[in-house]
């Protein structure tokens, strides 16, 4: 599943995706967030595509960059959860990005 959110923020929109685990290793992530993130910027008002990920998770943040995300930095205890508060590395693509 993935899917863009709005923000508070005209023409910013948030990424977020999972994946059933039966269908790991087979890229189907990478081609559901490209198309998705692609498709947004060129046919909605979004221009800026946020994504938060936590530091130890390598695999989303690898799929990130496959993606054409840009790392922006972390923001510290950004992320908050049933079991605690948690940093966030923080991605963006832009639409001038897909030019």
């Amino acid at each position: 599943m993935v899917y863009v959110s709005l923000r508070g923020v005209p023409g910013h929109g948030a990424l977020g995706y999972w994946l059933i685990p039966e269908v790991h290793r087979r890229g189907l992530d990478t081609e559901a967030v490209t198309l998705t993130s692609n498709w947004v910027p060129r046919e909605t008002e979004v221009y800026r595509i946020v994504a938060y990920v936590e530091p130890h998770n390598s695999a989303s943040i690898a799929l990130l960059r496959r993606c054409g995300f840009t790392e922006e930095g972390l923001l510290r205890s950004y992320l908050k959860f049933d079991d605690g508060v948690f940093d966030a590395v923080c991605f963006s693509l832009l639409e001038t990005d897909l030019d």
